[in-house]
């Protein structure tokens, strides 16, 4: 049994680590997650020794136990959860500076990020509707989807800049290209202006020459 609290412990601190790593912030629910665990796992080891005699400390050896094991499973499910939601904020935000018809063009992969992030979300969704599946789902999330979703973000980080720089051409380009366009409608304003005046002109000294004929 302690053996088991130290896989999932273990599981819990690298999940934490990997959600610290990507936002830059602790994971705070599940530190404290895993504070709780803690306490219970200190808990079950003053009995451990009482509980190899003693019925009544086995079934509460049993009983903090199990509850370490439920905090640590709480901890991995709050990194995984920061995880994903830390990933869907970063594509909301570039989605907002960049527009998504810009990302498309110009970084492809955001569709198959787009499309990791709901199928993590729909994992996390169903793990909610279905309590007895939910550590399964989770264990599911934190061995495919986790890893996936932040070797996303590290190409997408790695990406910024020429992004940036991409994104920033097509704009100077568009500009250009409208600015361009502008100055063809007033040239060809004033060269029908124009005409019209030369037209008028030509007109006027017709008319002139017509007289001075008769």
């Amino acid at each position: 049994m302690l053996a088991h609290v130290a896989r999932e412990w273990d599981k819990a601190e690298k999940l934490i680590k990997e959600a610290e790593r990507a936002r830059a912030q602790v994971v705070m629910a599940s530190v404290n997650e895993l504070r709780y665990a803690g306490r219970r796992l200190v808990d079950a080891l003053h009995l451990q020794e009482k509980a190899k005699v003693d019925p009544t400390a086995k079934s509460d050896f049993d009983r903090y136990i199990s509850e370490v094991l439920a905090f640590s499973h709480r901890a991995q499910h709050d990194a995984v959860d920061a995880i994903v939601l830390f990933l869907q904020k970063a594509i909301e935000k570039y989605e907002n500076e960049f527009g998504i018809s810009l990302l498309i063009e110009k970084y492809p992969r955001i569709l198959d990020i787009k499309a990791s992030i709901s199928q993590a979300d729909s994992l996390i969704i169903a793990s909610r509707k279905d309590r007895m599946s939910r550590i399964e789902e989770y264990d599911k999330l934190a061995a495919d989807h986790c890893p996936a979703l932040l070797e996303h973000y590290q190409h997408l980080m790695a990406n910024k800049d020429v992004l940036t720089e991409l994104v920033n051409a097509k704009k100077l380009s568009e500009i250009k290209q409208k600015r361009e366009f502008r100055q063809l409608i007033w040239v060809t304003i004033l060269a029908g202006f124009g005409g019209g005046i030369i037209g008028a002109l030509l007109t006027i000294l017709y008319e002139l020459t017509k007289k001075t004929g008769q």
